[in-house]
Parts: C-alpha cells; sequence; structure tokens
C-alpha cells in the first residue's frame, strides 16, 4: 500500500510518501485539481500522483 501525507505549506499543495491514497485523493478533489506533486521531508520532488489513475482504486 503507497502512502502519502498531504502537505501544503502556502506555495501550494505537496503529498509526501507517509500519507494515504485515500488522503491525496480527498484533497485533490478538495481542491479540484487533477495531480498532486509527491516530494519527500526535503522538498526533492518524487513524482506526481494523477486522480485519474486512482479511479476504481481501494485506499
Amino acid at each position: 500500500m503507497h502512502h502519502l501525507r498531504v502537505v501544503d505549506d502556502g506555495d501550494g499543495p505537496f503529498a509526501s510518501p507517509t500519507a494515504t491514497v485515500a488522503e491525496a485523493e480527498e484533497a485533490m478533489v478538495d481542491r479540484r485539481l487533477g495531480a498532486l506533486p509527491v516530494v519527500d521531508e526535503h522538498g526533492d520532488a518524487l513524482g506526481v500522483l494523477a486522480r485519474s489513475c486512482l479511479s476504481g482504486r481501494s485506499s
């Protein structure tokens, strides 16, 4: 299971590898985003989570 943590530091929403996919998907729905950048604790980009890839997934 993948984990992502949603972080919003004023520059925009990001996800880190410690939150659930459900949390990231909820953040994207709430903010009307199609994707959410995934960053580590240092702010380094790890990838992008696309909402379209989550359709039908169990969290």
